[in-house]
């Protein structure tokens, strides 16, 4: 169901955390909302849950107003970090929990609980304790749980980042396979970059408790909103310089602008620098590692900005030598110092 969260507020121990918080979620959407851990991400997702009461604002679901409903009562579940799980319940139990508040039958229950320990691929496993199981399993035990009370609207705080890479991919691959099967409507909180961009519709970035851009992945990336957005996807470097008559210059590097008079800070993200090609840019190699499928090498400029180029053939060049490059402007982003975030 749509999710409409309007001018939303929200403080603990007399200190804001939400400050008018806006956020529509489309109906089928996967959502991730991204940020430094104490931004205010999970507190929204608490809140829509019913779990926190909001300062002021309004959430709604599926156009129905919810802000003031207990949260046994909204259709949404929320799935935790630390899962939450029943220890002295089998894997069955703990899944077939939500059928059993809602009175369904034993036998059809666990028969769904079944059903649905299968999905998370976990067949023939009901029968285990939570002890029995490991990590990653009880995490697909959790989210099998949360797809059995049929939620409107599915909430995962942080689900993956207790475990390890191997596991945390695992379970992103599980999670978006799920999602595109039961097609429900999802926000996911998240403090990893990668995973927001590469399983949401939309990510919506946060910083002090505000939303300061929400759009598609490709475009948070590639064209950020303010220099705080920049900074936390990373992999970026910044040439201070003014544009004058429709062209920027700096002390390192020059190129067409079309953009008013003034001081601007120009953002230059590794893909930016095209090394095979000559160019007006002089940067001079620092570091370079072979890693097999890759070389990864570093780059630094002369007022001492950096960049990790990751290079497909390793480069025939040496520590401490100055190589000159060119520039693709599509991937650059010109924000103006008058205006710093």
């Amino acid at each position: 169901m749509k999710l409409e969260i309007k001018d939303l507020s929200v403080s603990l121990q007399a200190q804001p955390i939400l400050r008018g918080v806006s956020l529509t979620v489309e109906e089928g959407e996967f959502v991730s909302l991204l940020g430094h851990s104490g931004c205010g991400k999970s507190t929204l997702l608490k809140t829509v849950a019913g779990i926190l009461p909001p300062d002021g604002g309004s959430i709604l679901l599926g156009g129905e107003e919810i802000t003031k409903l207990p949260a046994h009562r909204r259709g949404t579940v929320i799935v935790f970090q630390d899962m939450r799980l029943f220890p002295h319940m089998t894997a069955a139990e703990n899944v077939a929990f939500p059928l059993k508040m809602q009175g369904v039958s034993k036998a059809e229950r666990l028969r769904t609980a079944e059903e649905l320990l299968e999905k998370v691929q976990l067949p023939g496993l009901g029968q285990r304790r939570m002890s029995e199981l490991s990590g990653g399993q009880q995490q697909r035990v959790a989210l099998a749980r949360a797809l059995a009370a049929k939620p409107k609207l599915l909430l995962l705080d942080e689900p993956f980042s207790s475990l390890d890479e191997n596991l945390r991919e695992e379970m992103r691959s599980l999670v978006a396979q799920l999602h595109r099967e039961f097609g429900m409507t999802t926000v996911l909180v998240t403090h990893d970059r990668e995973e927001a961009l590469a399983m949401s519709h939309r990510v919506a970035v946060m910083s002090a408790g505000k939303i300061l851009q929400y759009d598609v992945p490709e475009e948070v990336y590639r064209h950020p909103a303010n220099r705080t957005v920049a900074d936390y996807f990373g992999d970026c470097c910044y040439l201070g310089g003014r544009v004058e008559n429709g062209r920027f210059v700096s002390e390192l590097f020059s190129c067409e602008a079309a953009l008013p008079d003034g001081r601007y800070d120009l953002m230059l993200r590794a893909g930016a620098i095209r090394t095979k090609q000559a160019g007006a840019l002089a940067l001079t190699v620092r570091q370079i590692q072979f890693r097999g499928v890759d070389t990864l090498v570093t780059l630094e400029a002369g007022n001492g900005q950096r960049w990790k180029c990751s290079l497909r053939d390793c480069p025939a060049w040496s520590v401490g030598e100055t190589i000159s490059c060119d520039v693709t402007l599509d991937e650059c982003v010109f924000f103006s110092q008058d205006n710093r975030n």
